[in-house]
Formats: C-alpha cells, structure tokens, sequence
C-alpha cells in the first residue's frame, strides 16, 4: 500500500510540475504575443528601425523603377544596336516628295529596343535625299493602339514642320514622341579632349552617306584622337572633329577657343605692350560653303621657325604668330580676298594700310594645329549662300552660263572655270559634256557684304517662318520642286531666335550684284536673294508687294540667301 501511495503521490508531483511548466510557456507566449501585437500596431520610425534617414529609404520597387529610369536614359543597355541592314519600302514618304537621288531613298533596320519604352521593337531609319543633302527620320512601328508609325523627333533631321503642316509629304499616320531620348544617340554640346584646354563644342549632327557625299573624292577621315566615353574621334581634310554614333550618323564638334574676352575681341598683349582691342575671326567660310558649318581656317606647311615671328601673347602665355615675309603667301591671298576693300569702312585698302593694321595672327591650338586669326575689319561678314540657278529651255539644248558677283565666287558646283556650260532639258536636267554628271541646277557662292540690307521687309514669328516662305516663294511664281529645295537649305537657319526679319532682293537688285549672262538668252528670268536677320524682339517696319513675271518660255530661276555672320 505504501509503495503504491508512494507512487500516485510521485505521479500526481510529475503531473502538477508539468502543467506548471505549460502554464509558464503559455503566460510567456501571451507576452510576446502582446508585444509583437503591440509594435506590429504602431507607426515604424524608420530611423530607428533601419538606422536610415525615412526620407532617404524607398521601397524595392521605387528603387528598380529609378536604376530601370537611370538606365534608359543613360541608354546603357536600351539599344542593341545591328549592322545597317536594308529592308523594303514602307511607304511613309511620298515618292514625289524625294529629290532626284531616289535611288539614294532607302529604309535601314539599325537596332532593337531591349529595355525601356517600345521594348522589343525594332529600330529603324530611313534617309531621305534632298538637295545637296539627305534628312533622315528614326523610328519604330508600333502597336494599332499606339499607331503604325512611332518618329523619335529628338533624333530625325526633318523639320517638325513636314509633320505639321505638309499634309501630302507622308503617306501614313504618324505618332511623334518628341519625349524619347536615346542615350547613345545624345551626345553632349561640349566633351573634352586630350588635354583641359581640349574643349570642343557641338556644331551639326549629319547622316554619314550625307558625309560622304560631301567628302566626294577627297582623303578618307584619319583618327584624330581616343575619347575614354565616346570612342575614336576623327578628322578630316576640311579639319572637321567628329564621332561616328551608332545611328550611322557623324556628330561634329569644333574647338573652344579660350582666349577671348566676353565682347569678342582675344585677349592678346602685343610684343610692343600694347593690348589688343579689335576683333579677329579664326572661321573658314570654304568649310560652310562645303556643307559642313563653319570650322577653323588652319594653315599647313609652315615652318614656324623660318616663317613666323612672336608678334605676342594670349592671356595663356601662348604665342602668337606673323609672316616674317610681308609678301607671304598667308599675306598675300587674305588681301586678294576682301578685294582690297573694307567691308566695314566700305572703302578701298591699301596693301601697306592692310599690314600696318595687323590683318592677321597665327595661333598652335592644343592639337598642334596652326590657326589662322583675320582682323575682322578685312572680313565680309556675309556669304551669298547657296546661290542656285534652274534652267528650263523649251528644247534639249547646249547654255552657255556666266556669273559675275562683285564678291567673286568661292565655291561652285559643276566647276565654274571660265562659265559653265551645260545640255539641258526642258524638265531641268543638267548635263555637263566634259564629265557626264547630271546635275538639277548649277550652284554657287560668293561673298556679300557689298550692299546694305533693305530696310523693308516683313518680321515673321520663328513658328510661321516655313509658311511665309511657301507663300513669297509662290508670289514669285516657284513651283513645288524649287521652294521644297529652297526650304531644305534655309529653314535649319531659322529656328533658333523667336522672330526673323525677312527681305528679297529681286532681279533688278540680283542684277547688280551678280551680272548674269546666258546664251541663249532666256525669256523669263526670275531672280531673288533672301536676306533675313535674327530678332530678340518685335521690330516695325514698312512691308512690300511681291510680284513677279509668269514664267514663260525658256526660264531661268535663281533663289540664294545671304548668311550673315556676327561682327
């Protein structure tokens, strides 16, 4: 009995110790559970949670939405970009819409989109021959939902206008992203060089068949030097800097010259003590004339030693340079240039009144090229640019053509030699027998500041600029082909101020400047020469009647502007 009273009273202690025990776990995890409940319900300081500043801390997914946004617009990983394959026409343009290279006119798949907006499509570029020059458009199809054809504006060279407002120049619905931005395609207005005083600034963006056509036959693009960013830099003969991008286009940029005082002048100590107070451009015109914008005007096969002086210093401590000869050749073809006249005195110069007056200085760049600087009083500071003259004989026949402006002429396009003489027909096609090249117009430019500007005209807004010129180009009885090239050429240099004064100069005017003579003679001859000066603000002024003769006949018309250059 004992032994069994024994063992329930152990049994019973066995019991009571574990229920205890179970009692203590279940009061601690009704403790616990209070505080987790409790901290669960209140607001979380992140600061003391996470030891992070709460305006700084973001989810994970806000966090993935900025790399993805950081991403697209670096363009790190957007494109991948192909060989420039060619595809099938997709009939956006109008073919009667193409200059005469249509066999120039091509569709190109360049890419894919891999991430961001439009992921998965493919990237396409169609190039667009126009006068003397090619637009491209970059684009995507797109869902029915977003419409069929997707223009990246930000990376197309046709003008927003074509979009807007000529109706019959596409045949197909367009959506315009003027948004989308394609990293690699955005390169910076300014990169440095090899050295800090490398700056180079962004001056036009061209499609590279467009280059080459301009390039023609001369030497082939050699490497200039290695950006660690953007790649291989190049040069040309035209000592153009440029980066080849991936769209198949050619970015150029030219040097900063940083020597120069805010109002334009260099600032330069001449050997004598004196400090420089006139005003010297360093542009090459022969370069804008060739296509590219204007670049520097620099000087090989110079000896500097033997052929140059130190005439002073830049605020660098860079030199400056002279002709040791004053009949040097650099001397020699600056005079001969401005004709022996002041364009700013508008009188005749002496060539010892031009040397007295330091014409000229040369500088070495950080690249080691010798710059030539031109005492901005020796300088037209205005081109007859792009000056272009269209035959329309009533038969196939052999014109003799002959231009005399008093500026002469820099560039021309068949040579010009002694005159030109062509085989045209009554569409306009221009053979030259000497070559067989077929040309649509005869084309030539000339210095211009030999006139004053008219003090009628029209002050037009930036956004009506392209409307006002169809409508005067109409009153001179232009048809469609003539204003769509005048257009092509003009409007790219009437779209960065908010109004333009615009004139003409008509035959009459046209024929004092640049004489013309034909054979055979023409019936009807319409000749005009826009000029137009950029406004900051609203100016007035006394208007014109434009009319002009109805062309008939065998017609010649010639259309040319004047680039005005600051002083």
């Amino acid at each position: 009995m004992e032994n069994n009273t024994f063992q329930k009273e152990e049994n019973f202690s066995h019991k009571k110790s574990k229920n205890l025990g179970t009692g203590i776990i279940i009061i601690f995890l009704i403790i616990v559970s209070f505080f987790i409940g409790y901290f669960l319900l209140q607001p979380v300081d992140q600061e003391t949670f996470t030891g992070e500043d709460p305006e700084k801390t973001h989810t994970r997914e806000e966090e993935e939405e900025k790399e993805t946004e950081e991403e697209e617009f670096l363009g790190e990983v957007l494109i991948k970009w192909t060989e420039k394959k060619a595809i099938n026409n997709m009939g956006l343009i109008n073919p009667d819409k193409i200059a005469d290279n249509t066999d120039l006119y091509g569709y190109y798949k360049i890419g894919e989109i891999q991430k961001g907006n439009y992921q998965g499509c493919d990237l396409i570029m169609v190039s667009v021959p126009c006068r003397d020059c090619f637009n491209s458009l970059i684009f995507i199809l797109g869902t029915e939902k977003e419409g069929k054809f997707i223009i990246f504006d930000n990376h197309s060279t046709i003008p927003k206008y074509y979009y807007e407002n000529e109706t019959d120049y596409f045949l197909q619905e367009l959506t315009i992203d003027d948004d989308y931005v394609i990293g690699e395609l955005d390169y910076p207005e300014t990169i440095i060089g090899p050295t800090e005083r490398a700056v180079l600034r962004k001056a036009q963006h061209i499609l590279v068949k467009e280059y080459e056509l301009l390039l023609k036959e001369k030497d082939e693009p050699q490497k200039f030097f290695l950006h660690p960013d953007y790649g291989q830099a190049y040069t040309d003969y035209l000592h153009n800097i440029f980066f080849k991008a991936p769209d198949y286009t050619i970015v150029i940029y030219n040097l900063v010259i940083d020597f120069y005082h805010e109002a334009g002048y260099p600032d330069i100590t001449w050997a004598d003590g004196t400090l420089n107070t006139q005003l010297y451009k360093s542009e090459d015109l022969s370069t804008l004339m060739a296509g590219f914008g204007i670049s520097f005007e620099i000087i090989q096969g110079i000896n500097i030693e033997k052929e140059l002086y130190e005439i002073g210093k830049n605020n660098k401590g860079d030199k400056v340079y002279f002709p040791i000869d004053s009949n040097h050749e650099i001397l020699q073809t600056t005079y001969r240039a401005m004709g022996g006249f002041s364009p700013s005195e508008g009188r005749e110069v002496s060539y010892e009144e031009f040397l007295a007056n330091k014409p000229i200085f040369l500088w070495v760049d950080p690249f080691g090229r010798l710059i030539k600087f031109t005492n901005s009083s020796f300088i037209s500071h205005a081109e007859m640019a792009k000056p272009v003259i269209y035959l329309y004989p009533e038969k196939e026949e052999k014109i003799r053509v002959k231009v005399e402006p008093k500026g002469g002429i820099t560039v021309s396009e068949p040579e010009y030699g002694q005159g030109w003489e062509v085989v045209a027909k009554p569409c306009g096609e221009l053979t030259d027998p000497k070559t067989g090249n077929i040309y649509q117009y005869l084309f030539w430019e000339g210095g211009g500041d030999f006139y004053k500007q008219p003090e009628k005209g029209f002050v037009v807004y930036k956004e009506d600029v392209p409307e006002f010129l169809i409508s005067s180009l109409s009153g001179y009885n232009f048809n469609d082909k003539e204003i769509k090239d005048f257009l092509d050429f003009w409007l790219p240099f009437m779209q960065k101020y908010s109004y333009y004064f615009i004139t003409f100069l008509e035959t009459e005017d046209m024929d004092n400047l640049a004489p013309l003579n034909v054979s055979p003679k023409p019936d009807t001859v319409i000749r005009i020469l826009m000029d137009f000066s950029p406004l900051e603000e609203l100016i007035e002024v006394e208007g014109f009647e434009i009319n002009s003769p109805e062309r008939e006949g065998f017609t010649l018309i010639e259309w040319g502007g004047m680039l005005r250059y600051k002083k």
